[in-house]
């Protein structure tokens, strides 16, 4: 019963941290699609104003979605990457505590006598 037990919070660990990771990946891809999108907004108002199309509402538009998305996920990014530096020192004190916890129950005699 211990083996499965501990081969089911395996399996959970090994598929939360994956789904982290990929959650990860996604805002950060789209982030970079939306900074990338900002730093060629120049380009593109050049290419508007040049042909005299008068679409600036529409540009400036698509600039504060791109803006707003950048800094949500951005923003999302930087909170999952505290997230996860939280965890692993989470992980790392309660990992020390245990070893301490064990260490000392090792020291203690197994029985003890009674004179």
């Amino acid at each position: 019963m211990k083996v499965i037990l501990a081969s089911w919070q395996a399996l959970c660990l090994v598929g939360d941290v994956s789904v982290r990771v990929v959650a990860f990946f996604l805002w950060s891809a789209i982030a970079a699609g939306a900074g990338w999108m900002l730093v060629h907004l120049p380009d593109v108002w050049y290419v508007y104003l040049e042909n005299q199309n008068l679409a600036v509402a529409a540009i400036t538009s698509y600039a504060v979605i791109a803006g707003a998305l950048f800094l949500a996920f951005s923003c999302g990014v930087l909170q999952m990457l505290v997230d996860a530096y939280t965890e692993i020192l989470l992980f790392a004190r309660k990992r020390r505590s245990r070893r301490a916890v064990s260490a000392i129950r090792r020291r203690q005699p197994l029985f003890v006598r009674k004179d």
